[in-house]
Parts: structure tokens; C-alpha cells; sequence
């Protein structure tokens, strides 16, 4: 093998690590992301349900809840009386809603564990390799 190959060669597998080490990282970084949203899924910034407006509704307690709806509902410019629920089935969506969220979240998490793990497995593999066949080239 001439010079030039050989310092292409070393080029392209220091690049391999590179950029598999670059890909470790961020992958960790999103794992731990996930892992927060695994364990806390009302507290996540990744997922959530949002209100027609826009607005992120807040299910972290049913008074937080009871107030993004009412607020909401006020919001609307037609001068019709609006529809106010009781507590009782304000209650009641307020748990299918935060069910729901919570199922959500984590499906999401586990979904971004599982495909960052493979991408980990992937990355490291390729590094390794690569690192092996870089040092022992001469």
C-alpha cells in the first residue's frame, strides 16, 4: 500500500471514531432524557396535550387542570353562555386525560430507550472496530 492510501486509510477510520463518539454522547444525552420522561411522565417537556389555543394543559393537579379548562372557556368571543361541567365530571375527564398523557409519554420513552440503545450498540461497535484497525496499522 502506497503513502497516500495509507494516510487515507488512517483519515477515514479516525473519522469513524469521530463521528461515533460524537453519536455516543448524544445518544447518552437522549437516553437520560428518557429516563427522566420514564419516570416523571406529567413533568416532561417532550410530550403533552395541548389545548385548541395552543396552550399546554396542566395535569400536574386537578385544580392546575380545573383552571387551564374553565380559563379556556372563557376565552371564546361568542357572547353564548358556555357549558361549565360540575367537579364530578371535570374529575372524571381530568383522569382520562392524565391517563392518557401518562400512557403516552411512556411509549414515547420507551420507544427513544430502545432505539438509542441499538444506536449506542452501533456506535461503540464501529468505534471499537475502527480504533483496532486504526492503531494496528502501520
Amino acid at each position: 500500500m502506497n503513502e497516500k492510501s495509507h494516510i487515507i486509510a488512517k483519515v477515514y477510520g479516525y473519522l469513524v471514531c469521530l463521528v461515533s463518539v460524537i453519536v455516543i454522547l448524544v445518544t447518552i444525552s437522549s437516553l437520560i432524557g428518557a429516563f427522566f420522561d420514564m419516570n416523571d411522565p406529567l413533568h416532561s417537556n417532550s410530550y403533552g396535550t395541548y389545548s385548541p389555543s395552543g396552550v399546554r394543559t396542566d395535569l400536574t393537579s386537578f385544580e392546575s387542570y380545573k383552571i387551564s379548562k374553565l380559563s379556556t372557556q372563557n376565552e371564546t368571543k361568542d357572547s353564548k353562555p358556555t357549558y361549565i361541567p360540575d367537579d364530578a365530571t371535570l374529575k372524571v375527564a381530568y383522569e382520562s386525560e392524565k391517563a392518557n398523557v401518562i400512557d403516552s409519554v411512556r411509549q414515547q420513552a420507551q420507544r427513544t430507550i430502545t432505539i438509542d440503545i441499538i444506536l449506542l450498540l452501533v456506535a461503540a461497535l464501529l468505534f471499537w472496530r475502527h480504533w483496532i484497525w486504526v492503531t494496528e496499522k502501520k
